[in-house]
C-alpha cells in the first residue's frame, strides 16, 4: 500500500524545495483565476481540492459496514466526527477479477461523496482482457450512479507490484480499461498514478492523454525509507515529492494525490515521530492551495500499518495521537478543501498578493516556508511597524486589521527567523483603503455635536 521508496529520493530533494516567502491573502478567486487552473476533466472541481481519505485500517473507528462481498469497511461519519470535517472522497482497494463493493459505493454516493477505487491486477496484466468481467465491472460502476475515481494499476513504476516492467503492455492494458469505461461508464474518471520514486522511466508508462482523465502520485512521509537507517527521509519536505509530476502533467491534467500519509510511529526506530508527522501534514496541506492549485484531490492514508502482518512499518493514522489529530484538523479545516463532491460555489483560498493590491478591513495573510525544521517563526510588519509574530513553528498565517493603520500605500513585509537568524524576507507594496472609515469620520462630528438652541 505504500510502495518501497528508493534511496534515490534521500536528501537530494531538500535543495529543490520552493524557496522564498510568497505572500497570499485569503479571498474567493475570480472566475478568470479559477479558469486558469481548470481543464474540465471528469469530476474536476472548478476550484479547490477534494478532501479524501482511506480509513479501513484504523482500529479506533468502531462503526463498520460489511458489503455484499463480505469485506468490512469503516464508516466515514465516525472518522469525520473525530477530525471535524466532512470529506468528499474515500477509497478502497479492489483486486482485479474480484467483485465490486457496490453497496458500499452506493452508500457513499448517496452522501455526496466521490468513490475512489484502487483497482489492482495482482495476478498480472495478462489477465486484463476485454471480457465479461471488465464489461460487467464497467456496468456495475455505472449502475451505482456514483462519481467514480478509478485508479487502475497504480505505482506501476515500482518493482514491488506485479504490473511493473513491461511498459508497452501496461499502456495497452490501461488504454483497454479506459476505453471500456468511457464506452460503458461515463461516471468513471480514469486516474494514472505512479509512485513518487523511482523517477527514471516513469513517463514510459503513460498511456496517453486520451486515456487518462487525472494524473497523480502516491507518496508518504517517513523518517527512513525501506526501513533502512542508511536512507533517512526525516528532512525531506513532502512538497518536493509532487514537483516532477506537477511539472510534467499539471499544464494539461488535474493532479490527484492518490495516497499520502505521515508516520507518527516508526517501527525501524521503535519510537514515536510525532513532530515529524505534524510538520509534514501541515507543510503539505498548506502548500497545495498556495503552490499547487491544480492538485484537485488529496487522499490521506489513515491507516496503522503496524497491525499488518506483511508490512509492520509505520503508523499513519491521524486519529490515534492528539498532536497529529490537531494538525490534520487544522489543515483540513480550510475552505479550500472541499467537503462535497458537487461544490456549488468557488471556495475562499489563499490568493497571491501582488504589488499595488488594495486591502481593507480585517484580512487573513499567509506565506509558505520551504523550511521543515523546528524553530522557524514569522514576523509581519507594515510600513516598518510589526503587527504579528508567530507563536509556534510553521504558523504561517496571520490576521491584520487594516483599520489600525492610515489609508494609503505602504510596504507589507514578512520575515522568517530561526532563533536570531533571518532566513528570508519578502515585501509587497499594498494600498490600504477603508472607505467606511472615512465616511465615519465625516458623519461623526455632526452626530456627536450638541444640539443648537432654537432661535426665538
Amino acid at each position: 500500500m505504500t510502495g518501497m521508496a528508493t534511496a534515490a529520493l534521500g536528501l537530494s530533494l531538500v535543495a529543490k524545495a520552493p524557496t522564498g516567502l510568497p505572500l497570499f491573502i485569503e479571498r474567493v478567486p475570480t472566475a478568470e483565476e479559477a479558469r486558469s487552473v481548470y481543464s474540465g476533466a471528469v469530476h474536476e472541481p472548478k476550484y479547490g481540492c477534494f478532501l479524501g481519505a482511506y480509513i479501513d485500517l484504523d482500529n479506533r473507528l468502531q462503526s463498520t459496514f460489511t458489503d455484499s462481498t463480505g469485506r468490512q469497511h469503516r464508516l466515514p461519519d465516525e472518522f469525520e466526527r473525530i477530525v471535524g470535517k466532512k470529506h468528499s472522497s474515500y477509497f478502497c482497494y479492489v483486486g482485479y477479477g474480484t467483485r465490486l463493493p457496490k453497496q458500499w459505493i452506493t452508500a457513499l454516493a448517496m452522501e455526496d461523496r466521490i468513490v475512489h477505487i484502487a483497482l489492482e491486477p495482482n495476478n498480472g496484466l495478462e489477465f486484463v482482457r476485454d471480457d465479461h468481467y471488465l464489461q460487467s465491472l464497467a456496468d456495475d460502476l455505472k449502475d451505482t450512479g456514483a462519481k467514480i475515481f478509478l485508479r487502475f494499476a497504480s505505482e506501476m513504476n515500482g518493482p514491488w507490484v506485479r504490473w511493473h516492467g513491461d511498459t508497452a503492455l501496461y499502456r495497452a492494458k490501461f488504454r483497454l480499461v479506459s476505453r471500456v469505461m468511457k464506452e460503458r461508464a461515463p461516471n468513471v474518471a480514469m486516474l494514472w498514478v505512479p509512485y513518487t520514486t523511482p523517477v527514471g522511466g516513469t513517463n514510459l508508462y503513460y498511456p496517453g492523454d486520451d486515456a487518462v482523465d487525472w494524473v497523480g502520485v502516491n507518496m508518504y512521509s517517513v523518517t527512513y525509507y525501506n526501513q533502512n537507517k542508511r536512507t533517512p527521509g526525516d528532512r525531506v519536505n513532502p512538497v518536493t515529492k509532487l514537483q516532477r509530476i506537477y511539472r510534467d502533467y499539471a499544464p494539461r491534467k488535474p493532479i490527484v494525490i492518490g495516497e499520502y500519509g505521515a508516520t507518527h510511529y516508526s517501527a525501524v526506530e521503535g519510537k514515536e515521530t510525532v513532530g515529524f508527522a505534524v510538520r509534514s501534514i501541515r507543510s503539505l496541506y498548506a502548500a497545495l492551495p498556495r503552490l499547487y492549485p491544480r492538485v484537485k484531490a488529496v487522499h490521506y492514508f489513515n491507516g496503522n500499518n503496524l497491525e499488518l502482518a506483511h508490512r509492520q512499518n509505520n503508523n499513519y493514522t491521524v486519529t490515534q495521537n492528539a498532536e497529529v489529530l490537531q494538525a490534520y484538523r487544522e489543515a483540513a479545516a480550510a475552505e479550500y478543501y472541499l467537503s462535497s463532491a458537487t461544490p456549488r460555489s468557488l471556495p475562499s483560498s489563499p490568493m497571491p498578493l501582488k504589488n499595488d493590491d488594495t486591502v481593507s478591513g480585517t484580512v487573513k495573510l499567509s506565506t509558505w516556508c520551504p523550511w521543515q525544521t523546528s524553530g522557524v517563526r514569522l514576523r509581519w510588519s507594515f510600513a516598518s511597524k510589526s503587527f504579528s509574530v508567530s507563536s509556534r513553528d510553521l504558523d504561517w498565517e496571520t490576521s491584520w486589521d487594516t483599520n489600525t493603520v492610515p489609508d494609503g500605500p505602504g510596504r507589507l513585509t514578512v520575515e522568517a527567523f530561526q532563533g536570531q537568524r533571518r532566513l528570508a524576507t519578502k515585501s509587497v507594496r499594498v494600498v490600504v483603503s477603508n472607505p467606511h472609515r472615512a465616511q465615519a469620520r465625516i458623519e461623526s462630528p455632526a452626530a456627536s455635536s450638541p444640539a443648537k438652541p432654537t432661535a426665538k
